[in-house]
């Protein structure tokens, strides 16, 4: 007996949350920010892997950074989502260095 089952070629999903703009009002110029982890989801029902280039919470400077997520299913289909925070402030030295 032979059982075929369906080639899987469907990529996972992840929802990725939107994160308000940040203000640091420290010297150091830093703010801690704390974010939801995106939503994965796939047709397979099962649960693949979810890699990110940072952990939340993490330590960003004043600028546009971003936190890439990455996913897989069983059958090795990909997808990626992108957080993008904004990190804006002050520097309240006034030596004129930043």
């Amino acid at each position: 007996m032979l059982i075929l089952f369906p080639t899987d070629r469907e990529p996972p999903t992840l929802l990725c949350p939107k994160v308000p703009e940040q203000f640091a009002v420290t010297d150091e110029l830093q703010v801690s920010v704390k974010w939801e982890e995106p939503l994965y989801r796939d047709n397979s029902g099962m649960i693949g892997i979810v890699n990110s280039t940072h952990t939340s919470p993490s330590i960003f400077g004043i600028g546009i950074h971003q936190v890439i997520y990455t996913s897989s299913d069983p059958s090795g289909n990909t997808a990626s989502c992108i957080i993008t925070i904004t990190v804006t402030g002050t520097n309240n030295n006034t030596d004129g260095y930043i």
